[in-house]
């Protein structure tokens, strides 16, 4: 895509991307904004009602019809025949497409199958505790707290760690299955809040810090979750709110609670994209749907204290640790 070239105007005056100085490659009809060719992506992904049209900057002043047509056979003009073929050609591919679409719809009509029907089992009005682990961590003297975070195995058991030089092996009754020792107590600090995604080689594939505006995304990123349909979930400990993009890394939505109160610790998502965060302060979590909109607070019987991690265990079961108690709860939330 690279084409670079030192543009000038007739008085020889070079001109500049509009975003970040460098010398331009193509301009934008629709937005009249110069571009380099790194500055292309960041433009297309900014949302215009009148969308984009980007073309090579000594194009820009060229009938957009004659645009077209010479980006498609390098000719200004057509006989007639040749814009019968093409007409041809156009109308097969929307048969094509009419084609698949009538598939979906058939797809949607069809009777749900059992697992389907699963998935749609109610919310309980009032959530239970089915279990409590006491993950025994010691508290820190400064701050008090013990639980920090813990990870769901896939054969149900589930990994403990907080205020201690040590991780812990729970199975999902509360017994103690193993304890390994660590080096020193974990400390995660972040010079530069950006999401890293990683090879199983450890090569990195993708890293996400701005937006489309080339503005930081997080302040200070803590946790992280994948949903379902691709979304990279962070919670945010300095702006205390939801980020969510989607697998490019552009943004998606922030939920920063219903009345902009939330205290956003730990996240996890469940198999049909529903969002669970864990509000610290607000001694609840806040369920969410995979488009970010509030569908209803969670709170056991009982209660729950200051939530910081959380796991799903199943679609109808979750995880809550209690930071400064250090207990761990197993709640059922589907009927």
């Amino acid at each position: 895509m690279a084409s670079n070239c030192n543009v000038t105007t007739q008085g020889q005056e070079a001109v500049v991307c509009d975003l970040c100085q460098s010398p331009v490659s193509f301009f934008c009809r629709r937005c009249g904004v110069n571009l380099c060719d790194p500055c292309v992506l960041l433009h297309l992904r900014v949302k215009s009602q009148f969308g984009h049209d980007v073309v090579e900057y000594a194009s820009k002043d060229d009938d957009e019809c004659s645009v077209f047509c010479k980006t498609i056979c390098e000719r200004k003009t057509h006989e007639l025949s040749e814009l019968s073929v093409k007409i041809e050609e156009v109308l097969k591919y929307l048969a094509q497409e009419n084609d698949q679409l009538q598939s979906f719809r058939h797809e949607l009509e069809a009777p749900l199958d059992p697992a389907q029907i699963r998935k749609c089992r109610k919310v309980l009005e009032a959530p239970s505790v089915s279990s409590v682990i006491d993950t025994g961590f010691p508290a820190s003297e400064k701050y008090n707290n013990r639980l920090y975070d813990m990870a769901v195995t896939d054969d149900q058991k589930v990994w403990m760690g907080g205020y201690s030089r040590e991780l812990k092996l729970f199975d999902l009754q509360g017994h103690l299955l193993r304890t390994v020792p660590i080096a020193t107590i974990v400390m995660y600090i972040c010079y530069q809040s950006k999401v890293v995604r990683y090879s199983s080689a450890g090569t990195v594939l993708q890293e996400i810090q701005y937006d489309s505006q080339y503005q930081s995304l997080y302040q200070d990123a803590w946790y992280i979750a994948e949903n379902v349909n691709g979304d990279i979930i962070v919670t945010d400990f300095q702006k205390r709110k939801v980020i969510a993009v989607d697998i490019l890394g552009l943004s998606r939505y922030t939920y920063s609670g219903r009345n902009n109160d939330l205290d956003a610790c730990s996240v996890a998502t469940d198999s049909v994209g529903h969002v669970f965060v864990t509000d610290y302060t607000g001694d609840k979590i806040h369920m969410l749907d995979r488009n970010g909109r509030f569908l209803r607070y969670i709170t056991p019987q009982g209660g729950i204290k200051g939530p910081r991690a959380v796991c799903m265990i199943s679609d109808g079961e979750m995880i809550v640790g209690e930071q400064n108690t250090g207990l761990a709860k197993r709640i059922k939330l589907l009927e």
